[in-house]
């Protein structure tokens, strides 16, 4: 969460200040990604707990933006290497519906 408090602060910050020169600098945009990734990665979070799937918009345009993350921060990748790979498995598990419902109990009634 820190990540995005000052990546996305700091992108909201430039825009407030100047916003012409903001759009130009690549760094505006990291902080919209990272703000993006967050927000994907809390959604398909919540949607996991419940044992439902997401659409498939957001395990493809959020792993695509902590992708991009991932990469600017590479070399901060001890810092949220955990939630780097819970994503990755989030994202995994909402493309494909029956890794989400695996942990639900199953009915094996016996004959």
């Amino acid at each position: 969460m820190l990540s995005l408090t000052m990546i996305s602060g700091s992108s909201i910050a430039a825009l407030v200040t100047n916003p012409a020169e903001a759009i130009r600098n690549a760094t505006f945009y990291y902080g919209v990604a990272t703000a993006f990734a967050w927000t994907a990665l809390a959604v398909m979070n919540v949607a996991w707990w419940r044992g439902q799937t997401t659409s498939r918009f957001w395990p493809v345009a959020g792993g695509l933006a902590g992708l991009v993350c991932t990469v600017k921060f590479l070399p901060l990748i001890f810092l949220f290497l955990p939630c780097a790979l819970l994503g990755g498995y989030l994202c995994l598990a909402h493309l494909d519906d029956d890794v989400v419902n695996e942990h639900e109990p199953h009915s094996g009634g016996s004959a």
